[in-house]
């Protein structure tokens, strides 16, 4: 748990085994989370040990105060492979990337059912850096601190008390109803129905909530937006994806 609460951090949230058809089992967090979190056993990889200033104080060797998680010879072998320095969080976005195209899911339905995903790791830097930087736009959007969310693409609309009475999805107008005067708009069946691990996450907020007050139409623009975007960012990633495939860096 320190490793989240002793400096910042972010980790990757991710079931080892499921039963589902499609592969969403993949999210970010900047702190600790239910161990349900994607609705069943789920596990969560912190991309730093954060040390406390007792531990450095009493390690007469290792004065650091934080260092990357990942595995010491992978990360040294992609530095030497693309000729960079402190990479630790392009690899950590790399692979976010990599574990959100569409392609890469629909290749191994059946491994990712069973087993923890296996990466494909490029041997080209431009297209690491490419998905990298999508990684890192898809990771933010995630952890809504993205400026893409200063828009929203969803509002609440109509006069009233934000009581929700009866939430009511009506996929021929796009809007979520909430009482007989409010509703969300903007609201495609695609948000309707999205998921992360077996979480609807449009239907499980609205499920949540007694009265949409400002704060709350305000966090609900930026959950809407930043998943109408992550399907924006998906197709950029789905471009590159196939040039991963053309030189990979082999397993050590």
């Amino acid at each position: 748990m320190k490793n989240f609460t002793v400096d910042e951090n972010i980790g990757l949230i991710i079931k080892k085994r499921h039963n589902d058809k499609l592969y969403n089992h993949i999210f970010v967090s900047s702190s600790m989370v239910d161990k349900n979190f994607l609705g069943g056993q789920s596990y969560i990889f912190p991309l730093w040990i954060n040390r406390t200033d007792a531990e450095v104080m009493h390690d007469a060797y290792d004065k650091r105060k934080r260092y990357s998680n990942l595995n010491v010879k992978f990360e040294t072998l992609l530095e030497s492979t693309y000729n960079k320095k402190n990479i630790t969080e392009q690899i950590f976005y790399y692979i976010y990337a990599v574990l959100y195209s569409k392609t890469y899911r629909a290749s191994f339905p059946e491994q990712l059912q069973i087993d923890y995903p296996k990466i494909p790791i490029t041997k080209d830097v431009k297209v690491f850096e490419q998905l990298s930087a999508l990684g890192k736009e898809l990771s933010d959007l995630h952890l809504l601190k993205s400026i893409k969310l200063n828009k929203p693409q969803v509002k609440f609309q109509g006069l009233g008390n934000g009581k929700v009475e009866n939430a009511i999805y009506d996929k021929n107008r796009n809007v979520i109803t909430i009482n007989g005067t409010q509703f969300f708009d903007n609201i495609g069946q695609s948000l309707w129905d999205y998921e992360i691990g077996k979480n609807r996450v449009i239907q499980q907020w609205i499920k949540n909530k007694e009265k949409i007050e400002f704060e709350d139409a305000v966090e609900f623009g930026k959950i809407a937006t930043a998943i109408y975007e992550t399907f924006n960012l998906q197709i950029e990633i789905d471009k590159i994806y196939p040039e991963i495939l053309t030189e990979l860096i082999e397993k050590q």
